[in-house]
């Protein structure tokens, strides 16, 4: 081999050593700090170092359909100063935009000579003779754009320069995907921990203004039934005991009372009933209980409301004697929610039906009425709090709009369940089921 050959091979080997050394240098600049505008800064020098060139430099986002870009990171030699500040947003003319647009549609790098006669007057104001320019493509972001400008002459940038250009562009392509990427991910993390925070907040104000809310109603109710039952107790007596002593008017202006009184005290014992649940203080105490004599009494016990609405209760029941665990006085009050509503909901000169069957290791209790039904579009609604139909009889009757709320609690701490089934025009069925004791 001759001596000319064997230069030959060292300078091709000395250069193959160069630039992998400059490959290592820019892989460890990436990945030599967590800080991505630091990184960036890095970079700038070490590729003002490797190219012996005057300024590097950064655009982003570089999207032809975007009118203005900004430089998130410059650097640049003593001799020539900046071309941008820092974050300095740019905006695009047309004779720019050409040029990025011809760097976007290249495959490698693209090299810029300018002369007194070609050069953009936005390019001009920088002192630039030669420049390259690549785009730098990170995954799930818009076209970034890597350029140096050599300013001090008139630069012709070798194959070895491109070559070397284009795979560390490569590589800061792939840097700034992980990056970025990451960095979306710790912005959607405090975005997530912030409304979490919030959440957490609400929820706790929420629960902060239910229990003075749950305080409030039961020391508004308790206060508001110890006068009223004192005011019931005297119109009674009136009522009683002297209904022959008094004008025909006032008789009927004391029965209006009277039955006003009652519909308030029913309201003050509901929100008294819904305070305690909410405040988790509802006590249940089941025992193991005859349905058919508890069903007998609530019956009975609602008498008196379905002769002043003229509608009779009919009550089917089987022979055989059926149990269940239940609280006596929460049952009484179940049942006294659905048979008064099954009452108020029915046409006069009617009748409600009270079922018991057994089914399925459980005992069935249906209320049935034949009234106007149930809309579909309240059906979700039922069992909420303070829910009523917009029906005329509805708003006729009155009520708070707790009693079946109510009730879906009581029974449901009884581990039974409650539903029902009604059909527009036709009548509804509620239903209880308890779990019959072994």
């Amino acid at each position: 081999m001759s001596h000319t050959s064997v230069q030959q091979t060292d300078e091709t080997l000395l250069s193959h050593r160069q630039y992998l050394e400059n490959l290592l240098r820019i892989a460890d600049v990436l990945s030599n700090n967590s800080n991505l505008d630091v990184t960036l800064s890095n970079l700038m020098h070490e590729l003002l170092d490797i190219f012996q060139t005057n300024r590097a430099w950064l655009l982003y986002p570089c999207d032809p359909q975007t009118a203005s870009w900004h430089v998130p990171v410059e650097a640049a030699t003593v001799d020539y100063p900046g071309a941008f500040a820092s974050g300095e947003i740019i905006p695009i003319d047309d004779a720019t935009g050409t040029i990025f647009k011809e760097v976007l549609a290249a495959p490698g790098a693209v090299i810029y000579d300018f002369d007194a006669e070609n050069t953009p007057p936005q390019i001009k104001k920088f002192s630039i003779k030669t420049q390259m320019v690549i785009a730098l493509r990170p995954k799930g972001d818009k076209p970034w754009m890597l350029g140096m400008h050599q300013c001090s002459h008139a630069r012709e940038w070798s194959d070895a320069d491109k070559s070397l250009f284009r795979d560390i562009a490569m590589k800061v392509s792939d840097m700034l995907t992980q990056r970025l990427l990451l960095q979306r991910l710790e912005e959607e993390l405090k975005l997530r921990t912030a409304m979490q925070d919030e959440l957490v907040r609400a929820k706790e104000e929420a629960e902060a203004a239910n229990r003075a809310k749950s305080e409030f109603l039961s020391v508004m109710s308790h206060e508001l039934r110890t006068p009223l039952t004192s005011v019931q107790g005297a119109l009674a007596l009136l009522l009683g005991n002297m209904p022959d002593e008094l004008p025909a008017r006032a008789v009927k202006m004391l029965d209006i009372a009277q039955r006003n009184g009652e519909r308030l005290m029913r309201l003050i014992n509901d929100l008294l009933d819904i305070s305690k649940i909410e405040a988790g203080k509802m006590e249940i105490q089941p025992a193991k209980h005859p349905l058919q004599g508890l069903l007998q009494q609530a019956v009975e016990a609602n008498r008196a409301y379905a002769d002043s609405m003229e509608i009779k209760q009919r009550l089917f029941m089987p022979e055989q004697t059926v149990y269940a665990m239940v609280d006596e006085d929460k049952f009484q009050q179940v049942m006294a929610n659905l048979i008064s509503n099954a009452i108020k909901f029915s046409p006069k000169i009617n009748t409600i039906e009270i079922h018991l069957a057994t089914h399925d290791n459980h005992a069935r209790i249906t209320v049935k009425d034949y009234g106007s039904g149930i809309p579909e579009a309240f059906r979700p609604m039922i069992f909420d709090k303070f829910t009523q139909h917009d029906a005329a009889d509805t708003r006729k009757q009155g009520g708070t709009g707790l009693g079946l709320a109510i009730t879906r609690h009581l029974v449901e701490s009884m581990q039974g369940r409650i539903d029902f089934s009604s059909t527009t025009g036709m009548g509804s069925e509620f239903y209880v089921e308890l779990p019959i004791p072994e």
